[in-house]
């Protein structure tokens, strides 16, 4: 929820638990949902800046759903050109 007052520290404890439960090394996209709420912009370009693969997008408004959409199939079509290689291996 990028609107949250407190997405920073979301974002750490999400990374955080991602670690604990051996998820680090898994892939994933960074999604800043409700970007359409937002209140300080210069929040949601900085986290860009720190997350450079991550997408804003808002599903109440469809703002950001085609990045969202094209985001997710590079994700996949790298997993699977990886788990493809592997198995070439």
């Amino acid at each position: 929820d990028a609107s949250h007052p407190y997405v920073l520290e979301h974002l750490d404890v999400a990374h955080d638990t991602l670690s604990e439960v051996g998820g680090s090394d898994v892939p994933s996209l960074l999604v800043l949902n409700k970007c359409d709420q937002v209140d300080n912009m210069d929040l949601l370009n900085e986290l860009h800046a720190v997350f450079p693969k991550s997408v804003s997008m808002s599903a109440r408004t469809g703002e950001g759903v085609d990045r969202f959409k094209a985001a997710v199939a590079e994700e996949l079509k790298d997993v699977v050109y990886s788990r493809n290689a592997d198995r070439q291996s």
